[in-house]
């Protein structure tokens, strides 16, 4: 059995909580937590660099059990890659997907947070790519990061209509799962009830797991070490996760209580404004801001 479930984002969207709830059910093994994401299917720019070829990527799954349904993994990077999914659907042709999706504006500002959090950017960030959509490139001329670079193009990024829109059109809509981030953190026993109706296993006596929440670093210093061995791991193909490392993260974090002006808002949204009515057209969502 090969995996033949994928939650493919949205980042920032509530894929952890999801994530986390799959992992619940008995009848589904799945990878991607709070800490790892495969990304296998993400080729583009130097991607999919974890696994060597597809038996490495397949060993970190049951070979076989006979219990279960699915096996899957969450990597939100699939989502912004049109390649991506389509090495997805050439992999697994009947595959299920899960998205969530979430108000475009709240999902950039959420990122924007989590950015400035690990230290990747300053609170001028936003303010410079306002004026410049593509300054982003300018940062991140030498950085390595494939997916860093990626997330800090917060408009390509937080494009929802336009990715719900490639995704319809290399997967068959009965295979693909929306959900909204509303919904899953107001409305838990509605997005059980979609879940179990749409993989056909019982969703509805689970409790959604913990979400996160925005937060900032309490020690900065502590932060750098954590992301420092974090980086080590990659870099030597470590895949073993005890949960020390996410364990400090959690002690380490404070609320955070800085939220973006509404002159900001009122700038992002105009210019995600298009975006927005395409993903209210084809999905059922009402971020309205016409």
């Amino acid at each position: 059995m090969k995996p033949n479930l994928f939650l493919i984002g949205a980042q920032k969207c509530g894929t952890t909580s999801i994530s986390n709830l799959l992992n619940l059910n008995d009848q589904i093994f799945f990878i991607g937590g709070d800490v790892y994401e495969p990304e296998y299917f993400y080729t583009e720019n130097n991607g999919g660099k974890k696994y060597k070829n597809i038996d490495e990527y397949l060993s970190i799954f049951p070979q076989a059990d006979k219990n279960l349904k699915y096996i899957g993994e969450k990597s939100v990077i699939y989502l912004q890659s049109r390649c991506a999914l389509n090495n997805i659907k050439s992999f697994s042709p009947n595959a299920k997907i899960i998205v969530c999706v979430r108000d475009p504006i709240d999902m950039m500002e959420s990122l924007d947070f989590h950015m400035k959090r690990e230290g990747f950017i300053d609170s001028d960030y936003i303010h410079s790519l306002l004026k410049d959509p593509t300054y982003w490139k300018y940062i991140t001329e030498k950085e390595k990061n494939v997916r860093l670079k990626l997330h800090l193009d917060y408009f390509s990024t937080c494009n929802l209509g336009q990715q719900i829109e490639n995704l319809f059109e290399i997967f068959a809509r009965k295979n693909i799962l929306i959900l909204k981030f509303e919904d899953i953190q107001l409305d838990p026993e509605k997005t059980c009830q979609k879940l179990t109706e749409f993989l056909e296993v019982d969703f509805t006596d689970l409790d959604m797991p913990h979400k996160n929440q925005s937060a900032e670093p309490k020690f900065v210093v502590l932060r750098d070490i954590l992301k420092s061995f974090v980086a080590l791991k990659s870099k030597f193909g470590i895949h073993m996760n005890t949960g020390l490392l996410s364990y400090l993260e959690r002690i380490n974090r404070v609320p955070l209580k800085i939220k973006w002006s509404a002159e900001i808002r009122h700038s992002v949204r105009i210019m995600l404004s298009d975006d927005i009515q395409k993903l209210n057209a084809i999905v059922d969502t009402d971020y309205d801001y016409s």
